[in-house]
């Protein structure tokens, strides 16, 4: 009779679980959309992050034209009722920008990585610190053939990442520390 004991009984903690479950999912309700790109018109490839203070950080791109189109990133403090008005990051008067990628550290620096150029494929970087977003980079700068599929990624040390694939067939990668960029790494040559 044991085994039918046990198994009666697992039965019984699975029921109350199911029931528990229900009714806290039954009493969960969602907010009402609201509208965080700011920049009206065919915005594309949102991207968002909280940072430690709860600020929701989001990216996006905003096309102009059928070959032309900016990173904006806005912010919300309250947890994504109100949101600022979007700012172009990308710098870019004529060319195509797509795929941004933001993450942010614990000291609050913002980074944005984003694919440049639908022709020659390429990966650029903005940050944000102190008030003041940087002139963008070129981080996939070097390598032969397109750079995309951009990831940006911070680490629990603060360093940023910013991974990307390149198409010799591989995957690199470079890392910022302390203001410092680190060589180019592909971690699965050969």
């Amino acid at each position: 009779h044991k085994p039918f004991i046990k198994t009666a009984m697992k039965k019984l903690v699975l029921t109350l679980l199911l029931i528990i479950n229900s009714s806290i999912l039954m009493s969960q309700t969602w907010t009402d959309p609201v509208i965080a790109s700011t920049t009206g018109g065919i915005n594309r490839h949102p991207d968002m992050t909280i940072d430690t203070n709860g600020i929701i950080h989001l990216v996006w791109a905003h096309k102009y034209e059928q070959w032309f189109t900016k990173i904006f990133y806005n912010r919300s403090l309250d947890n994504g009722v109100t949101w600022t008005t979007g700012i172009d990051i990308s710098k870019n008067d004529s060319l195509y920008s797509y795929h941004p990628k933001v993450a942010c550290n614990d000291t609050g620096r913002i980074f944005v990585s984003y694919d440049f150029h639908i022709y020659n494929s390429e990966v650029y970087l903005s940050g944000y610190e102190n008030g003041q977003w940087d002139d963008p980079i070129h981080v996939s700068d070097g390598l032969p053939g397109k750079s995309y599929n951009n990831k940006a990624v911070v680490d629990s040390d603060g360093r940023f990442y910013v991974f990307w694939y390149n198409t010799s067939g591989y995957i690199y990668y470079k890392y910022q520390e302390e203001g410092e960029w680190s060589d180019l790494f592909c971690p699965y040559y050969d």
